[in-house]
């Protein structure tokens, strides 16, 4: 009874716009395309025929730059301090009697991308973004040479998902092609009918293809979850229709949306009042229709002058060129000298476009909480103490949640169950395959801001005379961030700000401090000279930066160097008074 409702099922199928018009919405920026001509499609009041079909021909989506930070921003999550993936201690992994580590296929042999996170933040995470309706599925490609399954993680688009429930699931796996079609330009999906067709239940996977009147069958895997291993992306709900999913930066779309729309008016605009267009004054008519503007062929029939392009006038070359015929009669002292001028165009609706586009784009940021995207540094100023970093935290955090819990996690379980217990080889029971699992720790935190508004809000916090403690923890970050890539400059730095007895000073607060009594002499010399100290002991001590000695033992010497200084500094004072009274 199942195999024939798959079958039916199957046949009378055709991809399902209410699951797939997420996917338009969100893949019209993600990867441009015609899919956005559909929001152009419209002639504007008064816009001439000849300008839409301009801007119609001429049509590139430009929001992929702003699809793309975005992108860029959630990918950096697995860069956050409390992020990580903790798999079982060698003495305690039940594999490693069998010579075999889960750790080892997920961190370096995961197929096609070494690190299964390397899948995860960049096709897993594009996926996740692009197609909410999408399903993934765990199952294998190839076996190893140890006999080993080596599965992995696919993705199949909305436009592929026949259905899936907790029991069973079906999907297209056929070639699948995109058109747009006039005259609304939308998105429909053409999939061959013959299949075939992935069919998943509690037990197996199978491959249905028709041929003809007939139905074939392939059973392709065993593996007796109990579930399919196959779940669908998901997002937000969507409010109007509780069947289908939004994407996660759904909120974003509109704005991006208008930008498409407000890019192609631009080009119109640009068309109409930025390229030059001359004008001429003619008198002489043309010499092929002699100023008719028409030809008659040897039948009598009438076309436009190929010479003149109908105007019948001569004036050579009549490209992005406006021919004026003085009325007759007319002086000649009236006819410009040169008769040759450009039109005068008003350029202000072209910069109303501009700032509207620039104005779109940050409200698409701050829907998302992520308006630092669009912040340059000279607009940071003023803006650092007011940004709700908490907002920020807690919208990408939402984020996060998602892709561990829907992404990581089920992956790493149903690859586990594959590879280890359903597989050609079983090297251990089912109740260890929760053993091997390794547990992932959701971020709360994430290292997001760019370094230069780090150092904005590093001046915010002093002129605002924040504690110190919460000034030095937001120059740790920035230093972290500025140096991440430049291990060498950040221990140098993280050592000087933490040997440091007078930080966030400036030199004349440390003079004042000084003469005040509010510090020693070795404390306001040593904070002078950090940087020449440190580098001094990196010359005179080989091993400074070995692992036998410690922060501690480092800030020891350069206390030393003070002493030593402040000790030399007293001696010269000394004598010089000295040789003053004798």
């Amino acid at each position: 009874m199942m195999w024939d409702y798959v079958e039916k099922t199957a046949a009378s199928w055709m991809p399902n716009a209410e699951l797939y018009s997420p996917s338009v919405r969100v893949l019209t920026h993600a990867g441009g395309g015609q899919a956005g001509m559909r929001l152009i499609k419209s002639r504007h009041p008064s816009e001439p025929e000849h300008i839409r079909r301009y801007r119609m021909e001429n049509f590139r989506s430009f929001t992929k730059v702003y699809f793309d930070k975005v992108f860029t921003t959630l990918s950096k999550i697995q860069n956050a301090n409390d992020f990580g993936v903790t798999y079982v201690e060698p003495e305690k992994d039940p594999l490693a009697s069998k010579n075999e580590s889960f750790e080892s296929y997920c961190t370096r042999n995961y197929p096609g991308y070494d690190d299964i996170l390397n899948w995860l933040f960049n096709d897993g995470l594009l996926f996740l973004l692009t197609e909410p309706n999408g399903a993934f599925v765990v199952m294998p490609d190839e076996t190893d040479e140890d006999g080993y399954f080596k599965p992995v993680v696919k993705t199949f688009e909305a436009a592929r998902v026949v259905y899936v429930d907790k029991n069973s699931a079906l999907l297209y796996e056929g070639e699948l092609a995109m058109t747009v079609r006039e005259p609304d330009y939308a998105v429909y999906y053409r999939h061959r009918r013959e299949g075939p067709f992935l069919y998943f239940d509690n037990a197996a996977v199978y491959r249905l293809t028709f041929v003809g009147n007939e139905k074939r069958w392939e059973e392709l895997y065993r593996h007796e979850f109990g579930e399919p291993p196959v779940w669908i992306a998901g997002g937000k709900k969507d409010p109007l229709n509780p069947a289908r999913q939004l994407s996660l930066i759904d909120a974003a779309v509109d704005y991006w949306d208008e930008i498409v729309a407000l890019e192609s008016d631009l080009q119109g605009a640009m068309k109409s009042h930025v390229y030059p267009e001359k004008y001429v004054f003619v008198q002489k008519d043309c010499d092929v229709c002699r100023g008719s503007g028409y030809q008659t062929d040897d039948e009598g029939h009438k076309s436009k002058c190929r010479q003149c392009g109908g105007t019948g006038l001569d004036a050579g070359n009549v490209y992005a060129t406006h021919l004026i015929r003085p009325p007759s009669g007319t002086e000649e002292s009236s006819i410009p000298n040169p008769p040759v001028g450009y039109v005068t165009k008003d350029l202000a609706s072209v910069q109303i476009i501009v700032d509207q586009i620039q104005r779109l784009a940050k409200q698409g940021y701050s829907a998302l909480n992520m308006e630092f995207i669009s912040l340059t540094p000279a607009e940071q100023s003023g803006i650092a103490k007011s940004y709700d970093r908490q907002e920020m935290n807690a919208a990408i955090g939402k984020i996060a949640v998602y892709i561990v819990k829907n992404v990581l996690r089920p992956s790493f379980w149903y690859i586990a169950l594959w590879r280890y217990y359903y597989g050609p080889v079983k090297p251990i029971s089912k109740n260890l395959i929760s053993d091997i699992v390794p547990s992932v720790s959701i971020p709360k935190s994430f290292d997001i801001l760019p370094f230069d508004y780090l150092a904005e809000e590093i001046k915010t916090q002093r002129d605002s005379g924040i504690s110190t403690s919460v000034v030095n923890e937001t120059e740790r970050e920035y230093r972290q961030k500025r140096f991440s890539g430049n291990p060498q400059a950040l221990r140098f730095y993280d050592l000087a700000a933490y040997s440091d007895p007078l930080p966030n000073y400036s030199l004349t607060e440390k003079q004042m401090i000084k003469t005040t009594g509010g510090c020693t002499e070795e404390d306001y010399v040593l904070s002078l000279n950090l940087t020449r100290y440190i580098r001094e002991l990196e010359r005179e001590k080989p091993d400074f930066w070995g692992f036998l000695l410690t922060d501690e033992d480092r800030k020891a010497m350069l206390r030393e160097k003070a002493k030593t200084e402040v000790a030399a500094i007293r001696a010269e004072r000394l004598s010089i008074n000295t040789m003053q009274l004798s």
